[in-house]
């Protein structure tokens, strides 16, 4: 059942627009670039809201750490208040966990229809990079720009986002090129968007 629903909502759909897409472009790079592109606008109300909530979080850190201070001896009551906050600013901190679920499905689906597609045609990126195998620039590029999105002066935030720079890059690498290409495009999009989110922001309209 599960095997029949990830086949029509991820594997068949992705691997049907990739071959498209290479059909006309003749670059798997390009066809992959396209595939982000669509699947951003698809998940970019999602992405939104996320970002709003990390914002929200950024402007009640200071609520939080005034709690963290009062309550630090009693840790039942810490959590209690700090939901509490969570609550009445209707934040969900398990939200920004969900987009990353669904990058999951994603991920699996590009690296069986490359198999698929390798089986007949050269996936190339530039006619210069073979996607199908692993490529370490690529990896480091796509860990080095993931880490690079952090935004926190908190030492634990920095040291637990430079593991996983280094884990990303290590996983990566082992993998064919076209996941590290596809996660470069999607930090890419990530981040235009969030340079676009900024600057609504700071000229009070909303999105």
């Amino acid at each position: 059942m599960f095997k029949e629903i990830y086949n029509f909502l991820f594997y068949q759909p992705i691997l049907k627009f990739l071959n498209f897409s290479f059909s006309l472009f003749k670059d798997f790079g390009l066809a992959i670039f396209f595939l982000t592109f669509l699947l951003r606008i698809f998940l970019s109300p999602l992405n939104l809201k996320i970002q709003k909530e990390q914002k929200k979080i950024e402007i009640i850190s200071q609520k939080l750490r005034e709690i963290q201070k009062e309550y630090k001896n009693n840790k039942e009551e810490l959590i209690k208040k700090s939901m509490e906050i969570l609550k009445n600013e209707k934040i969900n901190p398990l939200s920004s966990y969900f987009l990353l679920l669904i990058q999951l499905p994603i991920f699996f689906a590009i690296y069986q229809s490359l198999q698929e597609f390798s089986r007949e045609k050269l996936p190339l990126f530039l006619g210069m990079i073979d996607l199908s195998k692993p490529n370490f620039l690529l990896a480091a590029i796509s860990g080095i720009l993931q880490y690079l999105q952090v935004s926190s002066n908190n030492l634990f935030q920095i040291m637990i986002s430079l593991f996983t720079c280094l884990f990303l890059i290590f996983i990566l690498s082992q993998l064919p090129a076209a996941l590290s290409l596809y996660l470069f495009f999607m930090i890419l999009f990530n981040f235009i968007e969030r340079l676009i989110f900024v600057r609504f922001s700071k000229n009070g309209r909303k999105i």
